[in-house]
C-alpha cells in the first residue's frame, strides 16, 4: 500500500500542471483561430488597419510563446522538485529505520554500569553506532 501511495502521490501533485498544459493547448487553438480570422480580414482592411492587425497578431504570438516557455520551465522545475522530494522521503525513511534500530539496541543495553571499564565499553559501542550514521 505504501509503495502504491509513493507512486500515486507525485501524480496528484503534477496533475494541476497537466491541467494548465491542457489550458495552454486550448489557448493555442484559440490563437490559431485568431490568426486565421485576421488573415481573412486583411484583404478587406485598409493599410493602417492591416499594420495594426499584424502588429497585434505578432504580439499575441510572442506573448503565447513566452508563456509557453515559462510554463515549460515551471513544469521542469516542479518535476525536479518532486524528484528531489521523493529522494528526501526515501532517505528519511531509511534514517527512520536506522534510528529505530539504534534506539532498540540502546534500550536493550542494561542500565547504569558499575565500573569504569564497562562504561568505556558502552561508550565505544555508541561511538561505533554513531559512526554508522555519519
Amino acid at each position: 500500500m505504501k509503495l502504491l501511495l509513493m507512486i500515486i502521490k507525485p501524480l496528484f501533485k503534477i496533475s494541476p500542471i497537466q491541467e494548465m498544459q491542457a489550458a495552454m493547448d486550448q489557448g493555442h487553438s484559440h490563437l490559431r483561430q485568431v490568426l486565421e480570422c485576421s488573415e481573412r480580414t486583411l484583404p478587406s482592411t485598409n493599410q493602417r488597419g492591416c499594420q495594426a492587425i499584424r502588429h497585434d497578431c505578432e504580439n499575441a504570438k510572442s506573448e503565447y510563446e513566452n508563456l509557453l516557455t515559462d510554463m515549460s520551465q515551471a513544469k521542469r522545475g516542479l518535476e525536479s522538485a518532486l524528484t528531489q522530494w521523493g529522494d528526501f522521503d526515501r532517505s528519511f525513511e531509511q534514517f527512520h529505520i536506522w534510528l529505530t534500530a539504534i534506539e532498540a539496541k540502546v534500550n536493550a543495553e542494561p542500565g547504569v554500569k558499575a565500573d569504569l571499564p564497562e562504561k568505556r565499553s558502552n561508550l565505544e559501542k555508541y561511538k561505533v553506532l554513531l559512526a554508522l550514521f555519519v
